[in-house]
């Protein structure tokens, strides 16, 4: 289910705090999942391209640039890991899938295991076809190379800046 449908569901039925995660990019993401009941965000994908990430050097300009992918850019999938998890679609992905059934790939940490050197060698051979990348749906929202201070600073301005547009907006709305 989708974050933004979510929250709300989860806010009118438990009395615990909410944590959003998922498709969350930048500071209109952050207003919105608060507005909808959350009381903090969980960022992962937003964070994949600063300098601090682990993340290869082909894997970060892969989702910079995926602004350029003409068809679905990410999967879910339990190919890489016997676990399902959403990342940018590969040739890999789309091979595994075509000849073989969820059931038939082992569940983790056996896929896991067998894959493990195949992803290691891709990373070394720079092959995006055989990486993991995992990745949101929102990699092309990514802004560029920027330290986690600078993407923490440039969220927090993003954030006020939409929280003034919502106020000028619900000023507008008061008046008319």
């Amino acid at each position: 289910m989708a974050t933004i449908a979510l929250i709300p569901r989860l806010a009118e039925s438990i009395d615990l705090p909410i944590i959003a995660a998922g498709g969350i990019m930048n500071g209109k993401g952050i207003v919105a999942a608060t507005i909808l009941g959350a009381c903090a965000v969980q960022m992962g994908t937003a964070f994949l391209c600063t300098k601090e990430s682990g993340a290869s050097q082909v894997y970060k300009e892969t989702l910079m640039s995926t602004k350029d992918i003409e068809y679905d850019v990410t999967a879910v999938t339990s190919v890489y890991t016997g676990k399902p998890a959403r990342g940018i679609r590969t040739k890999f992905i789309d091979y595994m899938e075509a000849h073989h059934s969820a059931a038939t790939i082992p569940e983790y940490p056996i896929t896991n295991i067998l894959s493990n050197e195949i992803r290691k060698e891709a990373v070394k051979e720079k092959n995006i076809n055989l990486m993991s990348m995992w990745s949101g749906q929102g990699a092309s929202l990514i802004t560029g190379d920027l330290s986690a201070k600078a993407l923490i600073k440039k969220l927090r301005d993003e954030v006020k800046k939409s929280l003034e547009e919502t106020s000028i907006l619900s000023t507008f709305l008061n008046k008319y």
